[in-house]
């Protein structure tokens, strides 16, 4: 048996084997644990390529995985994850600390585009209503807090979001946001984190371009037919991604991905792998979705 036949395997396995831990109250685990659990992944790796045989690398990358659920098992959830070298700017106390945080940008009639960038290392996150702001921004957690940055550009506003990756309050990792847009704009928005939920409602809205750039996350996405043509591009590693496009419109999505779990159903696979709905050619509206991800669940549905 070769290593490289197990490896991800091995992989998968431990990570479920956390969450169901995690679900019985075992231990506490979220995609947000996951990330910190980069070293391991390097360790599984640097296995990988050892002039060893294969049988050994397998019986070497068990005890090491079993000896990381140990420590899982022993660590105190109120001294913190020590990775990337943030911790020497972290503050903890002994109890967690929530804070609630709201922005917003007014809006003006002078307004027909806005762009929305947030960069935040992992949370929550959803969009789920209109507002007569140009955005409502809504965080309540233990990181952060936010900058906020806005720039008008002619008719364009243009907005980031930055958590301060350097502030963090509590034992426990929390960072949940709530966004409200305004529904008159073209909007062109641009998500980066490492770890998330990620929920966005934005079939009432123009959406020109959506980018999500997410390590291990849960994604879900709903998009409208405001505008004649709609982009998504997702770049992801582990990742859940369910998209849910109108029947109206003509769909479109190159997928390059590995160790994937597909349901699309209503769409038709041409011979280079590129997936489109029937008729996409004659559809007025259609969208555009490419997807880059390692170990993936997939659906598309129909609305």
């Amino acid at each position: 048996m070769k290593y490289k036949h197990v490896f991800w395997g091995i992989l998968l396995i431990t990570i479920g084997l956390l969450f169901i831990l995690k679900n019985i109250g075992v231990i506490y685990f979220t995609w947000g644990s996951v990330f910190r659990l980069w070293p391991l992944f390097l360790i599984l790796w640097g296995i990988s390529i050892l002039p060893i045989k294969s049988g050994i690398r397998i019986v070497v990358s068990l005890v090491v995985i079993a000896i990381a659920i140990a420590l899982i098992f022993n660590y105190p959830q109120n001294r913190g994850w020590n990775f990337f070298g943030f911790e020497k700017g972290w503050h903890q106390q002994d109890s967690d600390e929530w804070k609630k945080e709201v922005i917003s940008e007014p809006f003006s009639s002078t307004i027909d585009q806005a762009e929305l960038e947030i960069d935040a290392a992992i949370g929550e996150f959803k969009v789920e209503d209109t507002t007569d702001q140009l955005i409502l921004f809504r965080k309540n957690g233990n990181m952060g807090p936010y900058e906020y940055a806005a720039q008008l550009s002619g008719s364009k506003m243009k907005m980031k979001l930055d958590l301060k990756k350097d502030f963090f309050r509590g034992s426990n990792f929390h960072n949940e946001a709530v966004i409200s847009l305004n529904a008159k704009p073209v909007w062109d928005i641009f998500v980066d984190v490492a770890a998330a939920d990620i929920k966005l409602n934005l079939a009432p809205f123009k959406i020109k371009e959506l980018e999500i750039d997410g390590g291990a996350s849960d994604i879900e996405i709903k998009i409208g037919n405001l505008l004649k043509e709609t982009r998504l591009n997702i770049d992801a590693g582990a990742a859940s991604i369910v998209i849910y496009v109108p029947e109206s419109s003509g769909c479109k999505m190159d997928a390059s991905t590995f160790l994937t779990s597909r349901d699309i159903s209503g769409f038709e696979k041409n011979k280079d792998g590129v997936y489109k709905t029937k008729g996409f050619e004659h559809k007025t509206e259609k969208i555009f979705i490419k997807l880059d991800a390692t170990v993936t669940s997939i659906t598309l549905h129909r609305y």
